[in-house]
């Protein structure tokens, strides 16, 4: 079984803090700068996400970034104010939507998949971001990135079923915490035993977990 379940961003409209429009989305399909940015901020940029995803925040520093980037220290807080706003501007956990697409009455199973297969920095951003969350301005990067990347699509689904709409903002929630759950035990504790279940097994399990709290 794959231990590294996913490592490219997946967009479903703006990052969370940025107007549509903003941003234009990079080659291997996760947030970029816009095309007409300075070719010193895009080098910012790109270095900053690499580091942050690698190391982590607390152990990225700004002269680092710079080296990286072959700019001057001072070209960083010039076009991103600062570190912290540099953090959060490059790491943004979102998933696409196909993933929330098709019938909601299996959508459990499919979710699950795609979390599992999808082979992009997702698990490095999603970890960089647990690991500096004791930020408080981090912190509430990290509440709204799980409630735009996983609870508003969701609930969006939801919603649209006569049978469930209802209570679509309970269930939209439940199943993100069932989603955050297994990232978490996955990526955070490195859960071996977890690590080690066949992929359908997991898909077929943790996908009833899902789908009963869209449609249970």
């Amino acid at each position: 079984m794959r231990r590294a379940f996913g490592e490219e961003i997946r967009t479903v409209g703006p990052a969370v803090g940025h107007p549509a429009g903003e941003r234009a989305t990079c080659d291997h399909g996760g947030m970029s700068l816009p095309e007409h940015a300075p070719a010193s901020k895009r080098a910012i940029w790109e270095a900053a996400r690499r580091l942050f995803a690698e190391n982590g925040y607390a152990r990225t520093s700004v002269r680092e970034i710079a080296s990286e980037a072959a700019v001057d220290p001072a070209l960083v807080i010039r076009h991103f104010g600062s570190k912290e706003e540099l953090f959060m501007e490059t790491m943004e956990v979102q998933v696409a939507a196909a993933a929330f697409e098709g019938p909601l009455e299996t959508l459990g199973e499919r979710f699950i998949a795609f979390i599992l297969d999808d082979d992009a920095d997702i698990r490095g951003i999603y970890l960089a971001l647990m690991r500096a969350s004791d930020s408080g301005g981090i912190w509430t990067h990290l509440r709204a990135a799980h409630e735009e990347g996983f609870v508003r699509p969701f609930r969006t689904r939801i919603a649209a079923s006569p049978a469930h709409a209802a209570d679509a903002d309970t269930r939209a929630r439940m199943a993100a915490s069932v989603v955050g759950g297994l990232l978490y035990s996955l990526w955070i504790v490195r859960d071996e035993g977890l690590a080690h279940v066949e992929r359908e097994t997991l898909i077929r399990r943790y996908g009833a977990l899902l789908q009963a709290a869209i449609t249970g």
